[in-house]
């Protein structure tokens, strides 16, 4: 395997897992941060193993485990996602770990969400048609989204929102809801949901990552939590029948195995800087000019 100069790269951990035994759970730990060896890695990983992508081939477990820890759910990627999730497994009486590569929680974000219903938007009088709205979303995408999952989001966004709002101003926050653009070209629905400025803060905090620390923050009072930075995920574990048990860390003293024993949920983002990735199963996403990460 090539040498890395710096993170982990996404081929390197996919490798833990083939797809027939890790499935869906195994392409969603495709977005960690790129390495730095970028599309060359990707063009040399192409070719491994007589042409297979480097997905399908699995490598040579990782032995010298420095660490064993036990846990019931392991979540990996402390963004949106990930904290979210930690909290609600926490919150519902689940011993859960969450785990990321850095030293602080790392995602996707500019201090808002997105929801086509909600009480702030009630309170603001907005009111939108879930069924054009979400045809509008479709066009927009050129029928190349995943129906299913973009309907899912039409009928959970609102409940989902209005759980969070009720978080959200337990911490003492105000939510502000921003216009979308009138453009007649890509019009947007008046729906993103502003929040920040609670009583949860630190150094750290910024109104792009505010709600990552209140899911924090919410989960470290159930006594269910453990967060641990500076970890990054190299290899899942596997049982015998291929299901994913766990998951191998990296840390300055070694590797640490954790073993869930009610599942690993993977939440560390997309495949948008993997080009291999992109050349499978988004080739057209090759022609954008830039890329949010």
């Amino acid at each position: 395997m090539k040498q890395e100069t710096k993170g982990i790269s996404r081929r390197a951990l996919l490798k833990g897992a083939t797809l027939g035994a890790a499935g869906a759970a195994a392409l969603g730990m495709l977005g960690c941060s790129p390495s730095s060896a970028g599309s060359e890695d990707a063009k040399a990983g192409a070719s491994d193993a007589a042409g297979k992508h480097t997905w399908e081939v699995k490598p040579e477990p990782i032995t010298d485990i420095a660490e064993t820890v036990d846990t019931e759910v392991l979540v990996i990627g402390a963004g949106y996602s990930g904290t979210c999730c930690a909290l609600n497994a926490a919150e519902n009486g689940t011993k859960v770990i969450l785990v990321e590569k850095d030293n602080v929680p790392n995602g996707h974000g500019v201090g808002g969400t997105g929801a086509v219903g909600s009480r702030a938007l009630d309170e603001l009088g907005i009111k939108l048609d879930k069924s054009i709205e979400m045809e509008r979303w479709v066009a927009t995408c050129g029928g190349r989204c995943r129906e299913s999952l973009v309907g899912k989001w039409f009928r959970e966004s609102e409940r989902c929102m209005n759980w969070l709002l009720d978080l959200a101003e337990s911490d003492g926050v105000k939510c502000m809801v921003t216009v979308g653009s009138h453009s007649t070209v890509h019009p947007e629905a008046d729906c993103y949901h502003m929040i920040s400025g609670g009583k949860t803060t630190n150094d750290n905090m910024s109104i792009a990552n505010y709600i990552e620390y209140l899911f924090i923050a919410k989960a470290e009072e159930t006594g269910n939590f453990e967060l641990v930075y500076n970890s990054p995920a190299v290899q899942l574990v596997q049982d015998g029948s291929g299901k994913v048990t766990g998951a191998i860390c990296e840390t300055e003293n070694g590797y640490v195995q954790y073993n869930a024993s009610k599942g690993v949920v993977l939440a560390t983002g997309d495949v948008s800087y993997k080009d291999e990735y992109i050349d499978e199963f988004a080739p057209i996403a090759k022609k954008v000019m830039t890329r949010l990460c």
